[in-house]
């Protein structure tokens, strides 16, 4: 099938199919510009209306809420004060390990959160007397508000396996 139109008919065409693309983009491009500008030109309105007239004003109003952010910021260090001066659980752990005598051996750690912290220490010794030793060197500790071995430990009847349970603020 063949072109029926001379070539001279075709540019022609196609120029004119051309420009009437461009024609329709171009409305399409200022169409999408007037709605940006129509959305943006409350947010505008909104700026200038409330934007202080000197100098002196605008001043004053950043020293008041520097005020009012200080006072904020002043209020949530003294109510956090105390969870960033309290021990941490590594540190804690730490300390209990450092605790521990020579001849004895830590197996297990368990450890729960809160006011009422409780820590789990499970593990063996060569003698009971490590074991007491391990108990009475953990109650001098500053951290643990109670030290408890079951009595079984501490009269050897559990083979050198122990369980020492602490509680503390942790």
């Amino acid at each position: 099938m063949s072109n029926l139109l001379p070539e001279k008919n075709q540019k022609q065409l196609l120029y004119a199919n051309r420009a009437r693309i461009l024609l329709a983009s171009s409305y399409l491009m200022l169409g999408a510009a007037i709605f940006s500008a129509c959305a943006l030109l409350p947010g505008y309105i909104v700026l200038v209306s409330t934007r202080p007239k000197d100098a002196a004003q605008t001043a004053i109003m950043q020293s008041k809420t520097e005020e009012k952010d200080l006072k904020r910021a002043q209020n949530l260090l003294t109510q956090l004060s105390p969870a960033f001066s309290s021990t941490t659980p590594s540190q804690v752990i730490l300390s209990v390990i450092s605790e521990k005598p020579r001849n004895a051996r830590v197996d297990h750690i368990s450890y729960t959160a809160g006011r009422a912290g409780n820590l789990q220490i499970s593990g063996s010794a060569a003698t009971r007397d490590d074991i007491n030793a391990f108990r009475d060197n953990l109650s001098k500790d500053s951290h643990f508000s109670k030290v408890s071995v079951p009595v079984g430990a501490l009269i050897g009847a559990q083979g050198g396996q122990f369980t020492i349970t602490l509680k503390g603020s942790f």
